[in-house]
């Protein structure tokens, strides 16, 4: 049972079932006053709790927006992942020639271009470190 028809019932039975026990008992004239004023009460009960067709609608119209703008929301977010994955993928493009680079002033015979190699290979691998970790924690493409 709806909502809307329980709390009908709720206003309606229990007036009728005193009407009724007032019948038995009562008067002709009174009895007839009564059953008017119990279908007048009634009829306006009901258009108490009738739902309005505009509350109705405007309702609709609330949630529809509201899903209009989670779409948008939606699609703004996977824009923002793909455009970050693009990100991440060029800047390790760019660090691969340096890695290639400082493996070659590893080998060179002069210590301090060793030394020097050494640390640009440890801050490529320290970036390279940091992009993976932004990888796994960024949110998996949603099906769009």
């Amino acid at each position: 049972m709806d909502s809307l028809l329980l709390r009908r019932a709720l206003w309606l039975v229990p007036p009728a079932l005193a009407l009724l026990a007032l019948l038995a008992v009562a008067p002709a004239g009174l009895a007839a006053y009564s059953l008017a004023g119990f279908v007048a009460g009634a009829g306006a009960s009901w258009l108490l709790l009738r739902p309005e067709p505009e509350a109705a609608a405007r309702g609709a119209e609330a949630l529809r927006a509201a899903l209009e703008a989670s779409k948008i929301a939606s699609d703004q977010i996977t824009a923002l992942i793909e455009a970050t994955a693009r990100l991440r993928h060029d800047l390790n493009g760019i660090l691969s020639p340096t890695l290639l680079t400082a493996d070659h002033l590893l080998a060179h015979e002069d210590a301090t271009v060793r030394r020097a190699g050494e640390i640009m290979v440890k801050t490529v691998e320290r970036a390279t470190t940091r992009l993976a970790e932004t990888r796994d924690q960024a949110p998996s493409r949603t099906p769009g």
